[in-house]
C-alpha cells in the first residue's frame, strides 16, 4: 500500500531540487524558529533542498533532507498554510519514498515536537511508526513553546521502512 492508497490526492506532487535557498526557507517558515537557522541548515552542503511542486508548476512547500547510503532523514518539511488540507503533504511524502528508493535508501525518518499534535498524527496516517524519543531536543527555544498546552521539549523521531526495490 501506498500513501496514494490512503487519500485522494488532487494533483502529483514533483521534489524539485533547488538552491534557491532564500526561498526554500521562507516556506519553511513554519518548520522551524527563526529564519536564519532555517536558512543556515537549508543552506548546508551536506543537505539537499526542494520545493514541492504540482504539474501545472505551482508550488505547494518545500522539503530539507539529509541523505546517507540506507538512511534519509527529513530534516523540515512544510507545505504552504494556504495549501494544507488538500494532501499535499501526503503526495510529497510519496514522491519523496519514490526518490528514496530511487537511492538505494531503505528507511526514512523525520522528527517533530512532542506538543505537535497534528503532526504526530499525520506522520502515523502516513505510514510512519514512532522510533524514538530525543529527549530535551528543543532547550534552545527559550522561553519555550507550547501547543495545545503541552509544552515543546522532546522531539518524537518516526521511521517508515521502505519496500525493497525490485
Amino acid at each position: 500500500m501506498t500513501i496514494g492508497d490512503l487519500v485522494n490526492i488532487p494533483m502529483p506532487i514533483t521534489l524539485q531540487p533547488t538552491t534557491d535557498f532564500e526561498r526554500a526557507a521562507v516556506l519553511l517558515a513554519d518548520a522551524d524558529e527563526g529564519h536564519e537557522r532555517i536558512l543556515a541548515t537549508v543552506s548546508a552542503p551536506e543537505h539537499t533542498a526542494y520545493l514541492l511542486t504540482t504539474a501545472d508548476g505551482m508550488v505547494t512547500g518545500a522539503l530539507l533532507m539529509a541523505w546517507e547510503a540506507d538512511v534519509g532523514e527529513i530534516i523540515y518539511i512544510a507545505v504552504d498554510a494556504a495549501q494544507r488540507g488538500h494532501g499535499y503533504g501526503r503526495a510529497a511524502l510519496e514522491s519523496l519514498d519514490a526518490e528514496a528508493m530511487r537511492r538505494g535508501v531503505s528507511v526514512l525518518r523525520v522528527g517533530t515536537g512532542n506538543s505537535s499534535l497534528s503532526n504526530i498524527a499525520f506522520y502515523q496516517k502516513c505510514g510512519y511508526r514512532m522510533e524514538s524519543v530525543r529527549r530535551d531536543f528543543f532547550t534552545y527555544i527559550t522561553p519555550p513553546l507550547y501547543e495545545d498546552g503541552i509544552a515543546l521539549r522532546d522531539m518524537i523521531v518516526f521511521r517508515r521502512d521502505l519496500p525493497p526495490a525490485g
